[in-house]
């Protein structure tokens, strides 16, 4: 992969920054934060991309269920909701990424192995923390944490319906965008290998 594609890669989950915006706290789930940097522009807040992954060999895709790692504070949401959200964003992510590869239950060759959390959620959005490992291998190709939604006054507004819409918009939001970002990411490798193929002595 050229160098140039880590700044295409970092837009796997995007947030686009604002003042008042709930900031990522690690979880925990992901277990080795340390190769994970502030993200920058409309980035993930936490985030890394394995700068030599290709990702173009990846057909298929392996869901795992959707674990939940609510902090003691700072969540709205009683306990008793996390395995209807949970359930949801799996649902999402298995919707929005069957629309471009093959979901699997086991993995192999060409298999994207795709593992999530729910680290928090409020009345006004939600926190999570994705790994995207080759399903084989288990080789860490992107790792990211992110938060969507308000803190402060406003934070409180919605969701008097008790539905967490909220929370329930910014997973269908990071579904979408893994969806996107993984199919370009696999176009863009494919287009760069055939390039690479015609230009060699």
């Amino acid at each position: 992969m050229s160098l140039r594609i880590p700044a295409l890669l970092g837009s796997l989950i995007a947030l686009v920054a604002c003042a008042g915006t709930a900031v990522v706290e690690p979880s925990g789930f992901l277990g080795d934060y340390s190769q994970l940097k502030p993200g920058r522009g409309d980035q993930a807040q936490l985030i890394y991309i394995d700068p030599e992954a290709d990702f173009s060999p990846y057909q298929r895709v392996l869901v795992e269920p959707v674990e939940v790692w609510q902090r003691a504070a700072g969540s709205d949401a009683p306990a008793g909701e996390f395995a209807s959200l949970s359930a949801d964003l799996g649902s999402a992510l298995r919707k929005q990424l069957a629309l471009e590869f093959e979901l699997v239950d086991s993995p192999g060759p060409g298999t994207l192995r795709i593992r999530t959390a729910i680290t928090q959620v409020r009345m006004s959005g939600a926190s999570i923390e994705i790994e995207i490992l080759d399903a084989e291998s288990g080789r860490r190709l992107v790792a990211a944490a992110d938060a969507r939604g308000e803190v402060g006054p406003r934070a409180g507004r919605a969701d008097a319906t008790g539905e967490w819409t909220n929370a329930r918009q910014d997973f269908e939001f990071w579904a979408e965008r893994a969806r996107d970002r993984l199919a370009a990411f696999r176009s863009f490798d494919k287009a760069e290998a055939a390039h690479d193929s015609r230009t060699e002595p």
